[in-house]
């Protein structure tokens, strides 16, 4: 049974989903395994976000392989489709041999990118306060509830919790056309 924070699962109805959307998404999953490595050290970290991890690394191989949101300024988009009989286990569409590295390489760079975005925030002067008494509870009790989580969130000051993208983003961009 998996411990930690207790996350509802990744709606993604919403008409139009960004890059950073699929981002924070990303960095929601990986942070207690971000947590879990900066309280217990390289060495001692648990397989307690493992299925947050594995969430992750689906998230991201669907914004390279599926929804072309690469990253890589020197890269075209590779967008691929699942072809009957030309899957791997996890149901992924199969790449050319030859863009298979590029594409791999892309996924980790997600990967990476929204970790070291998470180290960033859970060492920020508004965040570490949540984080330590997630950190306090977590050593308490096994899992945290969303109830739990919604009460240490109220404690970091609006500025913190504001987004940098106003919820009339796409909006402003078409209006500047």
């Amino acid at each position: 049974e998996s411990g930690g924070f207790l996350m509802e699962n990744y709606n993604d109805s919403k008409k139009k989903v960004s890059r950073s959307d699929y981002m924070k998404e990303i960095q929601v999953l990986l942070a207690g395994f971000v947590a879990e490595k900066f309280v217990f050290g390289l060495n001692e970290y648990t397989s307690g976000a493992s299925s947050d991890l594995r969430r992750a690394s689906i998230l991201a191989s669907k914004m390279i392989r599926h929804l072309g949101m690469s990253n890589a300024h020197n890269s075209n988009p590779c967008v691929t489709t699942k072809a009957i009989g030309q899957t791997n286990l996890d149901g992924e569409a199969l790449i050319p041999r030859d863009d298979s590295d590029r594409v791999n390489n892309e996924i980790k760079n997600v990967i990476y990118e929204a970790q070291q975005k998470v180290y960033q925030i859970l060492q920020s002067k508004d965040w570490y306060p949540m984080f330590k008494e997630s950190v306090k509870y977590l050593n308490e009790n096994q899992s945290m509830p969303n109830r739990v989580m919604k009460e240490l969130y109220d404690k970091v000051s609006e500025d913190a919790k504001k987004s940098p993208r106003s919820s009339t983003y796409y909006q402003d961009c078409i209006n500047k056309l």
